[in-house]
């Protein structure tokens, strides 16, 4: 690097402020203070610089290992956002180069005047008329220190490997090894009225108008959605206003306009004005009024333009509300959702169907199956986002803690009252009465060898001679709460609550574990903290003045890690319900000779059970059957291959007997001590995780269910190994490395040359 001036430059500097080097944002804002617009003072850290600081500190080695583990196209978002922290901690952990510093300490001193800044992104590739990476990047307000501002510059240069840039890279076919990232400073702005004006309008750019958005305060509350601001829309050929709506906001009238007439127009006229010196229709953000005017930014509208298929960026936005945003959600979720969810699943419970006739149960049907299909849609719309709250205690903690692991924030979430924790302590301590009493479990046993899994116990039958044994009454009473509160359930198309069988094997199978010496978890090297000690870490951290704050983030984390717990059983609950009515339907219509077999219902089988009932076919109906794909490469059947590459999600090496999990018999069969592979590990089987000794998954993230319970077990976990349950067949020997993220198929390699008697020298 032959000089600073080539990492930082004034925005007042139009020769250098060039996209290749700054990035479009950069580029618009020292044009428009050429062509005499008032733009915040400010400068940008060039491309170069990005550069400098990434392989000074080798991040860029780091990031090709971190997307080299497997194609972008064929990963998980939630792989994709494990992958984004990783990307994230480092940038924070590393210093900042020596000669970035002094630039920047340079021309920092040169605004003395400025109380705080802005610190923006600006990608070459961002604000051009093809694409917008607009609320993919990172922007931080109100930066009131040197040391504020190198931390906010590395935290916007991370957010070029952002999930949300990532994946929207994936969908435009970008090539993330060729991004680059250089930053916009600038002096920050408060007060207001601020917004957003179109000088076309985005919705149809062919229409002859424009479009101007204001709220009272910072714009930062308009582009996070926090403010409904007030709108006009304005005519092009004679710039009056055809409409005003204005905006809803708590303790303001609506009457009254945030703009005058002359505001309204001063405004207008510097928009259209953009939009002549640019020579494209405008996208600009603003603040102040009439000589308070500035702009903070313009690039070209992409609504209109021609758009790639399936564009998720608005989906992938909504996967990380801000925190405002979050709040309100997670109050929504607790205090509404989430009770009227368990409400309508408390009243499908006290239904009796066996009485209904076959137009009363073709209702129910119908009735149960819209509600299943109102709340999975309340469940991607609310629930999923709610996620976040997790994912932003992991930014938020990584942001001031810098620790090594950049999963340490997970033990933080440690101790909560879930669902799924009761139901396992339910079934721990039925174990626990086996152990004591032989006679339990030796009834227990001889049942299980006598059940069959096609025509699955029923429980009733079972309850009498356990009710005969030592601790019987105690055994029967607590098993009976497990069935009623945690067993009503759909898994894989059916509902556990009629195999009583499954959790009786489960419990047993508890109880070899409690006796074996192999019970004892691998050693991991998993964070040693408890909560206590990290939210401590955090405290000292952030300071005292910031504490309140601390507090806030981890309990909406806490909660939204419950609640996206506790969502997952509660609606596999509603499934179950409507699986007991379509079974009883498919009992009914199968004595009638109208029906074969009716496993596995889904929705289709739904409709059509419940029309059969209401119009009885003159001949056998037969229920669609979802396929099997197999594993594949252009129609091809490969061949198995040695070893499976994932994400290591858990740390820890184990090997044994592999079991496939597909179904509810798959559970059953499950035993202590086999490496528990399936297609991802859902709330309602966590039950029989605590008995695998490692766990392999085709989907994955580091806060998945399988990945976060496999490390309070201190097991190995590997996931997002594609077509996993394919590829490895039931009872192969199986080695996993939570460490490399590596699954090995078969024996190991000193083992194989034991057997075959090729010994090396000892």
């Amino acid at each position: 690097m032959s000089s600073s001036e080539e990492l930082v430059v004034s925005l007042k500097d139009k020769e250098k402020c060039l996209t290749e080097n700054v990035g479009g944002k950069g580029e618009n804002l020292s044009r428009l203070l050429a062509e005499g617009f008032r733009v915040p003072d400010g400068f940008c850290l060039t491309v170069r610089a990005y550069k400098l600081f990434i392989e000074s500190n080798q991040i860029d080695r780091e990031i090709r290992v971190e997307l080299g583990r497997k194609a972008l196209s064929k990963m998980r978002w939630e792989e994709i956002w494990d992958s984004a922290l990783r990307i994230r901690s480092m940038f924070l952990r590393f210093e900042m180069p020596e000669i970035i510093v002094a630039a920047v300490k340079k021309i920092y001193d040169e605004l003395k005047s400025a109380q705080s800044f802005v610190v923006r992104s600006s990608s070459p590739s961002e604000d051009s008329s093809g694409m917008s990476f607009a609320g993919l990047h990172e922007s931080i307000v109100d930066v009131r220190s040197f040391d504020e501002l190198i931390k906010a510059i590395k935290i916007v240069w991370s957010s070029l490997w952002s999930d949300a840039a990532l994946l929207y890279r994936k969908e435009m076919g970008l090539d993330p090894g060729k991004s680059a990232m250089a930053v916009v400073v600038q002096e920050y702005l408060q007060g207001g009225p601020s917004g957003v004006a179109f000088t076309r309008d985005p919705r149809n750019m062919q229409l002859e108008q424009s479009v101007i958005e204001a709220v009272p305060g910072s714009n930062n509350e308009l582009v996070d959605g926090l403010v409904e601001p007030d709108r006009w829309v304005i005519l092009r050929s004679s710039h009056e206003v055809a409409e005003w709506n204005p905006g809803k906001r708590p303790d303001q009238k609506y009457d009254r306009q945030l703009l005058t007439d002359s505001e309204l127009r001063h405004l207008y006229d510097n928009t259209l004005s953009v939009e002549s010196k640019f020579g494209w229709a405008a996208d600009v953000e603003w603040t102040g009024k009439l000589e308070n005017l500035h702009i903070l930014q313009s690039r070209p509208i992409t609504s209109g333009t021609k758009k790639i298929q399936d564009d998720q960026r608005q989906w992938y936005l909504s996967l990380r509300p801000k925190m405002q945003k979050l709040k309100k959600l997670a109050k929504r979720v607790d205090e509404e959702l989430l009770p009227q969810l368990k409400r309508e699943t408390d009243q499908l419970s006290q239904q009796t169907l066996t009485d209904l006739n076959d137009r009363e149960l073709a209702k129910v049907i119908k009735e149960r199956l819209n509600k299943v299909r109102k709340w999975r849609k309340i469940y991607y719309d609310e629930f999923i986002p709610l996620a976040h709250g997790v994912r932003q205690l992991g930014i938020y903690y990584n942001n001031e803690v810098k620790p090594d692991n950049p999963y340490e924030f997970m033990v933080l979430l440690k101790g909560q009252d879930l669902l799924a924790s009761r139901r396992n302590s339910l079934i721990d301590r039925l174990a626990q009465l086996i152990i004591q009493d032989n006679q339990l479990a030796e009834t227990i046993g001889r049942f299980l060898e006598n059940s069959d899994s096609e025509d699955p116990p029923i429980w009733d039958e079972i309850r009498p001679p356990l009710k005969d044994c030592q601790n019987g009454n105690t055994f029967v009473e607590m098993f009976e709460k497990l069935i009623n509160d945690f067993t009503h359930v759909s898994f894989k198309g059916e509902n556990l609550s009629a195999r009583p069988d499954i959790y009786l094997h489960t419990i047993m199978e508890i109880t070899v574990a409690k006796s074996s010496e192999k019970h004892k978890s691998p050693e991991s090297s998993e964070v040693s903290e408890e909560p206590e000690e990290l939210m401590q870490k955090l405290f000292d951290a952030v300071g005292e003045e910031r504490h309140s704050e601390a507090k806030d983030m981890v309990q909406l984390g806490r909660l939204s890690w419950k609640l996206r717990d506790d969502d997952n059983i509660l609606v596999g609950q509603l499934e179950s319900f409507l699986l007991e009515a379509l079974n009883l339907a498919g009992q009914r219509l199968k004595q009638r000779g109208l029906l074969d077999k009716y496993e596995k219902l889904n929705d289709t089988a739904a409709l059509i059970l419940s029309d059969a009932l209401l119009y009885p076919p003159d001949e056998s109906i037969e229920l669609p059957q979802e396929k099997n794909k197999g594993f594949s490469i252009l129609g091809k059947q490969i061949g198995k291959p040695r070893q499976l590459v994932g994400q290591p999600a858990s740390p820890g090496i184990a090997s044994g007997s592999a079991r496939i999990v597909h179904d509810s018999n798959d559970l059953k069969e499950f035993k202590f001590g086999e490496i528990l592979i399936c297609d991802a590990i859902q709330p309602t089987m966590t039950h029989i995780v605590p008995l695998a000794s490692a766990i392999v998954e085709r989907r994955g993230g580091m806060l998945i269910h399988g990945a976060i319970i496999a490390r309070e077990l201190g097991i190995p976990c590997v996931n997002g190994v594609a077509d996993a349950a394919e590829l490895i067949e039931a009872g192969e020997f199986v080695t996993v490395d939570g460490y490399l993220g590596i699954v090995t198929v078969g024996e190991a390699e000193f083992d194989l040359e034991r057997s075959t008697g090729r010994e090396g020298p000892e």
